[in-house]
């Protein structure tokens, strides 16, 4: 038994000194272990690099990729990444191009910046030009200082200058059309050549083609149109269905969202929302003109004109209106209780003039019988006047011949 304690503390002094040692020993083999892999990796490593893989000259020039400019052009500047990189360019500088197929077929065009898969990759002689995303500007052979960012955005773009793309698909379809701006996925989508249209918004001006000089703010908003020109909508489904309408305003979500007419004006959440063909309509205010189809319509406040159908030339302020009637001015609801005009009292007409009555429903008429004008009523009484006069005179003399025969029948009895 007592031979176990002494058996313990010898095990004790005989592994205390190795723990310190034992410690460094792993780092030193953690380091030949680093350093073994690093020598191997470094001899099974292969190279894919080639003679010319990376360029660059006194003229400014940088390149790295696989075919790298070309032996004859002239061009300063010009700087690319990628499996090929400029290889048809002769003079044109300060280009840009990141990615395979970038700026592939530029010759003369400068200060072009692509970034991205096939970015710009038919551009020949267009200038001023930025294309960020896959197959962004992909098309343009020509254009100028065009802007393109997203996937597919001015894809189709050849020829048209000045447009602006931000976001997928955007201006996708764009081929001639110039100084147009598209912001939103698939903003713009199917223009082709029209020209000074603004879209911000997914699907904004979304079947636009030939259509020009639109602004559209929203999502879907003015999404059908396609040739109609000067329309203005802001306000999701803003002007939704409108195709070949022209110089329509609608300002506020769903504001005309069924028309293919012109010149109306919708201000307000579904204003005019229903009104298709007609033209030449204005509805301010929330439901305003809500189901009107009819033409030449005024509406003014919140619901005014909301129950006219089919009827045409009405005016209707802060009043539903009627189904189906035409030629109407209805002013107020039977929540006012007094009606003030101002510009009437004591103010003359010149004649002929009628009286004007009101019915219990509010309506204004004039009366069944034109009253006598004021002129002829002054001269009536000055008649009258001039005959009350002369009657008078008359009884004066009758009543001193009366009182003369009274004296003589007297004196002679």
């Amino acid at each position: 038994m007592s031979s176990q304690p002494c058996l313990r503390s010898q095990r004790a002094l005989a592994t205390a000194p190795l723990r310190r040692p034992f410690s460094q020993w792993r780092v030193r083999t953690a380091a030949v272990t680093i350093a073994a892999a690093l020598a191997f990796l470094t001899i099974t490593t292969t190279s894919f690099a080639t003679v010319g893989s990376v360029y660059w000259d006194t003229s400014g020039n940088a390149a790295a990729g696989g075919n790298l400019f070309n032996g004859t052009f002239s061009g300063t500047g010009n700087v690319g990444l990628g499996r090929n990189v400029m290889n048809s360019l002769t003079s044109g500088s300060d280009n840009s191009a990141i990615g395979a197929g970038a700026l592939d077929s530029v010759t003369s065009g400068s200060d072009n910046i692509a970034n991205g898969f096939q970015a710009l990759f038919s551009n020949g002689t267009g200038s001023s030009n930025i294309a960020s995303g896959r197959f962004a500007l992909q098309f343009n052979t020509s254009g100028n200082d065009n802007i393109a960012t997203g996937t597919n955005a001015l894809r189709n773009n050849t020829t048209g200058n000045e447009n602006e793309a931000t976001g997928t698909n955007t201006l996708q379809s764009n081929t001639t059309g110039t100084d147009n701006v598209a912001t939103g996925i698939d903003a713009l989508n199917a223009n082709t050549t029209g020209n000074g249209n603004i879209a911000t918004g997914t699907n904004a001006l979304g079947s636009n083609t030939t259509g020009h000089d639109n602004v559209a703010y929203g999502g879907v908003s003015l999404f059908r149109n396609k040739t109609g020109t000067d329309n203005v909508a802001a306000g999701s489904l803003a002007l939704f269905a409108n195709t070949a309408g022209n110089d329509n305003i609608a300002t506020g979500i769903a504001a005309i969202f069924s028309n293919t007419g012109s010149r109306n004006v919708a201000t307000g959440s579904d204003a005019l929302e229903n009104n298709a063909g007609a033209s030449n309509n204005t509805a301010i205010g929330f439901d305003a003109l809500l189901n009107s189809t009819g033409g030449a319509n005024l509406a003014l406040g919140s619901g005014a004109g909301k129950n006219l159908t089919t009827g045409s030339t009405n005016v209707d302020i802060a009043n539903p209106g009627v189904a189906g009637e035409s030629g109407t001015i209805r002013i107020g609801t039977a929540f006012q209780k007094a009606a003030y005009l101002a510009g009437v009292w004591n103010k003359t007409a010149p004649g002929p003039t009628k009286a004007v009555v009101i019915n219990k429903n509010g309506r204004l008429a004039t009366g069944p019988a034109p009253a006598a004008p004021v002129s002829a009523q002054a001269q009536a009484v000055s008649r009258l006047r001039a005959a009350l006069h002369k009657q008078r005179i008359d009884n004066r003399r009758q009543d001193a011949a009366i009182q003369r025969l009274q004296r003589e029948v007297r004196a002679g009895g």
